[in-house]
């Protein structure tokens, strides 16, 4: 008991501090490539951020996912996507599982420095909560514009975050969009808050389970009522559930196309890393060339090039080193190692089990 306590401190503690660096990193330098791709493809740069969130959720805090109803969803087709919506996890996962999407939100998030600058790129569509009327024209005018436009729409129907075991009404705004564009519906249930609780920064290990059900075509608005008990069901599935897929192809789809691309981009980060200049970008090289190849194969590819740069950094200065200087640095080397060895050794065993 005191193990698993102290590896949710360790995990959550981890996954903080990536999801900090990351956020500010990606929110200074998406912005300025995405303005330079269009509207249509700005999603996939801020995709390299939400996948690498994904992927170190996934392996700080020993979390594996269960995708179900994956052939219900139509690569190319737009969609009035509805969600239950329990923690920040989904608003990561959806937009990764359906590109392009934009997504209803209140406006207060894109004034959040860095997030709210990254958020920007995808078209969100930004409500004044306190103006319902206002709020739901809006999503009406630019929700029609957004579909027409080839992209997705998500809308989470109970308006905020719900907590664990508790359920709101419906706001009819996903069932109007849908029925005055003709767009199909396409429900996502999910038990998220449960290893990622709304508010709290403790993330806990287990199983998130994801229910993609079947398209719904909107003839009226009726069929939020069919909706409400749709999810009100799945939520219970999810957890009776016993179907297994691959945890580890459920937060991304690998596209080989671009493997040299961002195989050559991620070597680069190392070189640029290893002669000193942003040290830390060294550490983003296997999440941006998993979003193409597996992360194991992505590790085994990069692990001999590493290995071949330490070698000529060793003969290149052997015989000149600076005693204090690996006194100093060689305390926090021993803990990069365990920290590590710890991770791969809990990847493995997610693995084969």
């Amino acid at each position: 008991m005191i193990g698993k306590t102290i590896r949710v401190w360790i995990g959550s503690a981890l996954f903080g501090i990536s999801y900090t660096g990351s956020t500010i990193l990606f929110g200074i330098i998406a912005p300025p490539i995405a303005i330079c791709l269009p509207g249509i493809h700005r999603q996939k740069v801020l995709n390299v951020h939400n996948a690498i969130l994904l992927f170190c959720f996934r392996i700080f805090c020993g979390v594996t996912i269960n995708v179900q109803g994956r052939e219900n969803l139509v690569k190319g087709r737009s969609y009035v996507v509805v969600a239950n919506h329990q923690s920040e996890w989904e608003t990561y996962f959806i937009q990764v599982l359906i590109t392009p999407l934009s997504t209803v939100l209140k406006k207060e998030l894109l004034s959040v420095p860095f997030f709210g600058w990254g958020l920007r790129m995808v078209q969100p569509i930004a409500i004044d909560r306190n103006q319902k009327s206002n709020a739901l024209k809006q999503i009406m005018r630019q929700g029609k514009e957004r579909l027409l436009g080839g992209r997705s729409v998500l809308i989470f129907p109970e308006g905020t975050r719900v907590s664990v075991g508790e359920h709101k009404s419906f706001n009819k705004g996903a069932a109007m969009l849908a029925t005055s564009t003709h767009c199909p519906i396409l429900p996502i249930v999910h038990n998220a808050g449960e290893i990622w609780p709304g508010k709290k920064w403790l993330k806990t290990s287990g199983t998130i389970n994801v229910i993609i059900g079947k398209e719904l075509n909107a003839e009226d608005k009726k069929q939020v009522i069919y909706m409400q008990k749709w999810s009100a069901g799945c939520v219970m599935e999810c957890y009776l559930s016993v179907e297994k897929i691959n945890p580890y192809l459920s937060c991304m789809f690998y596209d080989r196309t671009f493997f040299y691309p961002v195989a050559i981009f991620a070597v680069l980060m190392i070189g640029i890393s290893k002669g000193g200049f942003g040290g830390g970008l060294g550490l983003l090289t296997v999440p941006v060339i998993s979003l193409v190849i597996s992360p194991l194969k992505a590790a085994a590819i990069l692990l001999p090039i590493l290995c071949v740069m330490d070698l000529v950094g060793l003969w290149s200065f052997r015989g000149r080193f600076d005693r204090f200087n690996i006194i100093t640095l060689l305390p926090a080397a021993m803990v990069g190692i365990v920290i590590g060895a710890l991770s791969s050794i809990v990847y493995l065993s997610n693995i084969l089990n």
